[in-house]
């Protein structure tokens, strides 16, 4: 009877000549990895039907196995990094199969393509009103947190992820600008030297992104905040995206949002509309937005005259209508919040 995958990468480690604390804290993050047990198993079961040695590195066995999955390409990719994890720990010398897996994941891609999340959008509305209920005078750091990262998600479309990587030493509220210090799938340079600005909106405080930069601001100054906007209300660690994310989901939730149906990123969608519907072009809220590809943003987020949030963020002049938002030079005008 073959063994199992914890044993054979038990076996191979001490074969190898590893010690026991070795063998034993590499075992314990294997043990964790219970989701790359059944990717294993599955791929074993599969070797033993057609007569194979599942621990043996196989180029074409695993193209061969992959090729059965009815799965999208990053489903195959995790299988591929799973079976591969086994190898290189339970063989001394190993392939990579990473150009195939990715071959093949293309392959099933194009076979099955990525089909868009959300069919319709949603009128942001109730979040402006959850906004507007946040205490504006002497709110609490958790309740200056949430009004700033909201006002962020909605007005200027920033990601989860982007808000993660905000600089608290390079918010300028005099210049009403801050940078990120990487933006999406950013890894080799992350250092991000332009500025993204913000406008100011005195006629609506609640909405206001340079007071709810200062409010927020003001309860962090005691800690000294370093790096990093967003940290947790104790200590200084670094909020993560998922935590952000959770935060606006729970927002949404008590707005009266369903969000059976719609997710956190869903603010991305239904704002980017919400702009469309209040005259700003495509080209516009994609500058805004930070979308690269066209085909991305008409594929996925494009839900003109269905969100049902005309004038939903405040009732915009033609004076705001015109000016000009500068992000590194000028950039096309976009309705203030």
């Amino acid at each position: 009877m073959a063994p199992t995958r914890l044993e054979a990468i038990t076996r191979s480690l001490k074969n190898q000549g590893y010690s026991e604390e070795v063998v034993e804290l590499v075992v314990q993050q294997e043990q964790k990895k219970s989701v790359d047990e059944s990717r294993w198993n599955r791929f074993s079961t599969w070797c033993e039907n057609q007569g194979m040695d599942p621990f043996e590195p196989n180029k074409v066995s695993l193209t061969n196995f992959l090729a059965t999955l009815e799965m999208k390409a990053p489903t195959i990719s995790q299988y591929s990094r799973a079976i591969e994890t086994v190898w290189e720990l339970t063989c001394e010398a190993c392939f990579s199969a990473e150009t195939v897996s990715r071959k093949v994941g293309r392959a099933i891609s194009v076979r099955d393509p990525a089909l868009p999340r959300y069919e319709t959008s949603y009128s942001i509305a109730p979040i402006v009103n959850f906004i507007k209920k946040i205490p504006l005078i002497k709110p609490s750091e958790k309740e200056a947190r949430l009004r700033l990262l909201l006002l962020l998600r909605i007005q200027l479309l920033r990601r989860c992820a982007d808000c993660s990587y905000i600089l608290a030493d390079s918010v300028d509220i005099r210049k009403q600008s801050f940078r990120q210090s990487r933006r999406k799938n950013q890894k080799d340079n992350p250092k991000v030297t332009e500025p993204i600005s913000f406008e100011d909106n005195p006629d609506i405080p609640e909405l206001c992104l340079k007071r709810a930069f200062q409010s927020y601001l003001g309860l962090t100054k005691r800690r000294e905040p370093r790096g990093y906007l967003f940290l947790k209300l104790q200590g200084s660690e670094v909020v993560k995206k998922q935590t952000l994310a959770k935060l606006c989901l729970n927002a949404m939730e008590e707005a009266g949002i369903d969000i059976k149906e719609f997710k956190s990123h869903s603010l991305r969608l239904a704002s980017a509309n919400a702009m469309l519907d209040d005259g700003m072009s495509p080209d516009q809220v994609m500058k805004l937005g930070d979308w690269t590809s066209a085909e991305v943003f008409h594929k996925f987020y494009y839900r003109p005259k269905t969100s049902g949030a005309a004038r939903a963020l405040t009732n915009i002049s033609e004076k705001n209508k015109s000016r000009e938002r500068t992000r590194g030079g000028k950039t096309p005008s976009r309705p203030v919040m």
